[in-house]
């Protein structure tokens, strides 16, 4: 049986293969990895890509808007062009709430754009939170069932996980060139958001300096909110835990220009990243390459829809097999799983040679378990 870690990373190789992060090409072929190769994509323009443009790209001065495209979808979005100077669409890119779709970075001139709450939707200040058990667990299906009930129970809003996609999954490291793990280390990645608060900004639709003071502040409840869960998850398994990351995936970044971050992580130097994958699958832990400057260090934090919710409610899903694989709650119904089910969503395999040559992979992470809301 083929091991599915070396797709990624093949740690008995690291010294002989310089490129021994690289998923091998014969795996994929050609058409796949290799025209996402060693281009400089910061030279790239919109009009390089005609079939991707869309009516919201017909007219204007295209030489001043850089468009990329690493994913395997067209744009399909109304995208407002006015102080645009660059669009990414990463390889998880997908429809999303607000003008920004899930999976992209887009830079605005200040001369010409005023920040507002539509750009980056209701789910401000969302993120993954990545920290390490400091023993082994010693009962993962009691550990998670609690977890799985207190969450329900709670009302609080500050320690509350969110409906859609976010998470709480259990991991243990399969493969690691990381000092900061060793093999079957033991991890809690929590995945969740500003909750109601940035749905209350979306919906008032601030502008400018208000939305600003206004974001901040739901980050920074963003952020506490992770660490509250992550409080929940240590009484839960009765360990501490050390947090290694927590890295925010919807951001504006204001400096020279105004940069969005919808879905996509920043990462520089050596920071660490995790792109997690669907239910039941591994997740990599990477650091990025000086080529990710060219994507204006910005990186996945997932995999991304294939199909969106609505779809995904007229597909038949039956829990019984991935149920098998991981440890999942049995308060936890199929119907609450169906939406995010395996099949809604792309695999490591498909979104990796596409950036492969901006990151490194530091480690495998096996699922081990998996509770929502």
């Amino acid at each position: 049986m083929e091991d599915k870690n070396k797709s990624y990373i093949d740690l008995d190789k690291t010294k002989k293969k310089k490129d021994s992060d690289e998923i091998p090409k014969e795996k994929f072929g050609y058409g796949i990895g290799e025209p996402y190769g060693r281009e400089d994509y910061s030279k790239r323009e919109i009009e390089d890509y005609p079939s991707m443009r869309g009516e919201y790209f017909i007219g204007g001065n295209y030489k001043e808007r850089k468009f990329i495209n690493l994913s395997d979808k067209p744009l399909n979005a109304n995208i407002n062009k006015k102080g645009l100077k660059r669009l990414i669409l990463l390889p998880d890119h997908s429809p999303g709430r607000g003008k920004l779709p899930v999976g992209s970075v887009a830079v605005y001139s200040k001369e010409e754009h005023i920040p507002t709450s539509e750009y980056l939707g209701p789910d401000i200040g969302c993120g993954i939170l990545l920290a390490k058990f400091k023993h082994p667990l010693i009962n993962l299906k009691y550990s998670n069932y609690k977890l799985a009930s207190r969450l329900r129970a709670s009302k609080k809003e500050l320690g509350s996980l969110g409906g859609g996609n976010h998470f709480i999954d259990f991991y243990e490291v399969s493969n690691s060139k990381s000092p900061l793990f060793k093999k079957r280390d033991q991890l809690v990645l929590i995945h969740s958001g500003s909750r109601l608060k940035g749905k209350e900004i979306f919906e008032k639709g601030l502008k400018g300096l208000e939305y600003l003071e206004k974001y901040k502040e739901v980050n920074r409840f963003g952020k506490e909110n992770r660490k509250e869960l992550l409080k929940l998850v240590e009484e839960c398994v009765e360990d501490k835990t050390d947090i290694i990351l927590d890295n925010i995936h919807n951001s504006l970044e204001v400096n020279d220009d105004f940069i969005y971050r919808k879905g996509t992580v920043k990462l520089k130097d050596d920071e660490l990243g995790i792109i997690s994958s669907s239910m039941g699958e591994n997740a990599i832990l990477i650091t990025p390459k000086p080529s990710l400057k060219q994507l204006e260090f910005s990186v996945c934090h997932g995999t991304g829809r294939k199909i969106s919710r609505g779809e995904a409610k007229e597909i038949y899903f039956d829990s019984e097999e991935i149920r098998k694989k991981i440890c999942i709650p049995s308060i936890i119904y199929d119907e609450n799983l169906k939406n995010e089910a395996p099949f809604c969503y792309r695999s490591l395999e498909e979104i990796f040679p596409r950036i492969k040559e901006f990151v490194l992979v530091k480690g495998i992470l096996k699922s081990l378990s998996h509770v929502c809301s």
